[in-house]
């Protein structure tokens, strides 16, 4: 039997589901079903994103801590799922054992190939979007204030030793792999925005905090928090048994 693997964005619980998040997930689950109709063995995930600043923060405007905030509104994404009859075959959180554990590994895999090191960062942050700027990028209010060109909002500069990944090394194969396989990401022009990015020159990541202790720890150096972004992501694995279960989706 084919295997059909779908997934929704996994959705940040500072705030309650809303129209978009439904929208999404309905939008998945009509794509399951019909993959389930045609024989497929089907694997639906969705779930919630539950580290990073933005859900510390949330937290403490309730009064409540973070791990108390992710409990109560997971479980609200979960209750309207199961009201609008969503047929998902699992809903991981970010903050499972499992998936904590499965970030640490992944993460030390990447160290153990010399994908990570250690450096200091500089840069115009923004929390709400949980995203570095260029000063380049910046836009600037009419009191002289450094807003975030996404959410408007004003910036922090903030410098800090974190770890980097290497994701300059990655830019040659990644051009490569795109022009050799013309259908890897569509439509078109969501292909043609990547292969810009990727002409330009890929930038080394940094994927570490100190700032912030609402993470999961630096298997090796537990002052340092993975990055939301890079937690997050690999929800995608984690859910599906990786690195414990290669074979089963």
């Amino acid at each position: 039997m084919k295997k059909f693997y779908i997934t929704t964005p996994i959705y940040y619980v500072n705030a309650e589901p809303h129209i978009g998040s439904s929208y999404t997930t309905i939008i998945g689950d009509i794509l399951a079903r019909y993959k389930r109709m045609m024989g497929y063995e089907v694997f639906y995930l969705t779930g919630t994103d539950e580290h990073g600043q933005k859900i510390a923060q949330a937290a403490k405007e309730r009064g409540v801590e973070p791990q108390q905030l992710c409990d109560e509104l997971a479980q609200k994404f979960k209750e309207l799922w199961r009201e609008l009859e969503i047929t998902n075959d699992y809903f991981i959180r970010t903050t499972d054992e499992h998936h904590m554990k499965t970030v640490q590994f992944f993460v030390s895999k990447m160290m153990e190939n010399g994908d990570i090191y250690k450096g200091t960062y500089e840069g115009w942050y923004c929390v709400p979007c949980e995203t570095y700027w260029n000063e380049d990028e910046l836009e600037h209010s009419e009191d002289g204030k450094h807003l975030c060109p996404s959410c408007k909002r004003e910036v922090q500069l903030i410098r800090e030793e974190n770890y980097f990944f290497r994701l300059s090394k990655y830019t040659e194969p990644l051009l490569k792999h795109f022009k050799e396989n013309p259908d890897f990401v569509e439509p078109d022009f969501r292909r043609n925005e990547m292969l810009k990015i990727l002409e330009s020159g890929l930038k080394d990541l940094s994927i570490t905090r100190t700032t912030l202790k609402w993470g999961i720890p630096m298997p090796n150096d537990p002052e340092h928090v993975i990055y939301v972004w890079v937690d997050a992501l690999i929800n995608y694995v984690s859910a599906i048994g990786y690195p414990d279960d290669m074979e089963t989706f």
